[in-house]
């Protein structure tokens, strides 16, 4: 995958706010931005686990500091799948 670099400026409050050292901001920013694109459906955890160069357990533990659910189905998706389970099954 190519990559592009950029520079971008931020108050230092901002970085502070989130308690980064200096070092840290480029590659926490690059994790929040691909983090953001997976909450959105943009990118496959299989894909944002390759770009962050994590294993899966990783990937999972980085999902719920960011509040990336790690099933993500509508309720009724849910309901479905859970009425199929019960069916194939048996209910118990």
């Amino acid at each position: 995958m190519a990559e592009k670099d950029f520079h971008v400026s931020l108050p230092e409050e901002v970085v502070g706010g989130f308690g980064w050292n200096e070092s840290e901001v480029p590659s926490r920013v690059r994790e929040a931005l691909v983090m953001d694109l997976l909450r959105l459906d943009r990118l496959s955890e299989a894909q944002t686990a390759a770009i962050l160069g994590l294993a899966r357990w990783e990937l999972l533990e980085l999902m719920g500091r960011y509040d990336v659910p790690a099933v993500r189905m509508s309720a009724e998706e849910l309901d479905r799948e859970l009425a199929t389970d019960v069916k194939r099954n048996g209910a118990s």
